[in-house]
């Protein structure tokens, strides 16, 4: 990749000191990430604005949020929402913004310019963003570079899909080739499947002209995870992960992870950022395939969904991330704890209890890795966000229960992500 000068947002040069009373703006304060964050940070005594487009978050309930914001959805009217977090940073004189989800990172950096010079927002440009949104460029990118990766077709037409129905190995996958995550992954097991897919008679299909989705090669190993923070091209800091238990089973969000030590994902991912001149924090996502080797699946590009567990094994992404913002340094930990785990009680393992077919089994598995030592995100001292969190899941679950059974119950609970 070419270099070119840094456009990255100024950092605020200030003594090191005087971090601790910086003002932090803290997006999408449903999810749980924000309420990692917003501890962590509080701990550390910031100010913590958590804002949602909900009005009625987890984060807003939490001791360690100063301030709550609530936005337009940017789904529904992304200036709106720009123009709301434009108020929320003056009305609160915010010196960091983080963007934690996938929608309100994308609309932040698409409009990066919009807000004051004097607001540091640590994350890559938009321009690189879109290349990990691009599935099909990114693989297209990691290949080039020696990176190993699935399979992966991009049919242009049902022509082509034909071709390819004839030509891959099944079980395979079919995906969407924007955004990340588990939304809009379907398994198909035969070619007649595959095109029953994009049956534009049935619920779930794929529109090829519009939509272009990936058909890809199934990788059935368990999902390997590496968190990394990049200062303009060059790593500060790695940390790996296992998600030793998804939603869905068969791989997805994390219900339960473990803290890893893997030199060689880190490697891999380290030269991937790298090419990709990185700035701030990414997750990169590998699976394992049949022979056990990973395979690139795709890069967020924003704070994850089990930032908890790398917080609570002391590399502290948030903290260092605002240290980026604010010094335009970072000291990166100089170890941190393997083998720790944590269990997510959200909707994922929600989801697993209900709609698996062995949930006693299931549960026997999950109760194990508690016993034996599993933690979980609940914090006496903060337990009002988890408190409001059930009450929603709960409100939500019983009237998908009533409406359409445990199928829809367990399809409604993860509608709306927490991850």
């Amino acid at each position: 990749m070419e270099k070119r000068p840094p456009e990255h947002a100024q950092t605020q040069e200030r003594p090191e000191s005087e971090t601790e009373g910086a003002t932090v703006l803290v997006t999408a304060a449903q999810r749980k990430p924000a309420l990692a964050i917003a501890r962590t940070l509080g701990k550390r005594e910031y100010e913590v604005v958590v804002a949602s487009h909900h009005r009625i978050a987890q984060s807003f309930f939490s001791r360690y949020a100063t301030h709550t914001a609530v936005y337009t959805d940017p789904k529904r009217n992304e200036r709106a929402f720009v123009a709301d977090l434009l108020a929320t940073v003056a009305r609160y004189d915010v010196d960091v913004l983080l963007p934690t989800d996938h929608v309100t990172t994308i609309s932040v950096l698409r409009f990066r310019d919009r807000f004051a010079s004097d607001l540091s927002i640590p994350a890559v440009e938009y321009e690189t963003l879109l290349a990990t949104e691009d599935k099909a460029r990114l693989l297209s990118i990691a290949d080039d570079i020696g990176i190993p990766t699935p399979d992966t077709h991009r049919p242009g037409s049902l022509a082509e899909l034909e071709e390819i129905a004839a030509e891959i190995d099944y079980p395979a996958v079919i995906k969407h080739n924007k955004g990340v995550g588990a939304s809009g992954v379907q398994y198909v097991t035969s070619p007649a499947e595959l095109r029953s897919v994009y049956d534009s008679s049935g619920e779930s299909t794929q529109h090829i002209e519009r939509d272009w989705p990936l058909v890809q090669e199934y990788v059935p190993g368990e999902t390997h995870d590496v968190n990394a923070l990049f200062v303009e091209g060059e790593p500060r800091v790695a940390f790996t992960a296992h998600r030793t238990s998804t939603f869905p089973r068969s791989g997805g969000r994390a219900v339960i992870t473990e803290s890893t030590r893997e030199p060689e994902l880190v490697d891999s991912a380290t030269r991937l950022l790298e090419h990709l001149e990185w700035h701030g924090v990414a997750e990169v996502e590998f699976k394992l395939d049949a022979d056990g080797d990973p395979k690139l699946m795709e890069i967020n590009p924003r704070i994850w969904g089990n930032i908890d567990l790398a917080i609570r094994t002391g590399v502290d992404f948030p903290a260092l991330l605002c240290d980026l913002a604010l010094t335009g340094a970072v000291t990166p930990p100089t170890s941190y704890a393997v083998g720790r785990k944590v269990i997510w009680l959200d909707e994922g393992l929600a989801s697993n209890l209900w709609a698996s077919s062995g949930r006693l089994d299931y549960a026997r598995y999950v109760a194990r890795e508690y016993v034996t030592g599993a933690e979980t995100p609940v914090e006496l001292s903060d337990v009002a966000p988890h408190v409001v969190r059930l009450l929603q899941l709960g409100a939500r679950g019983a009237r998908a229960a009533v409406q359409g059974g445990w199928r829809t119950l367990a399809s409604s609970v993860v509608g709306e992500s927490g991850a």
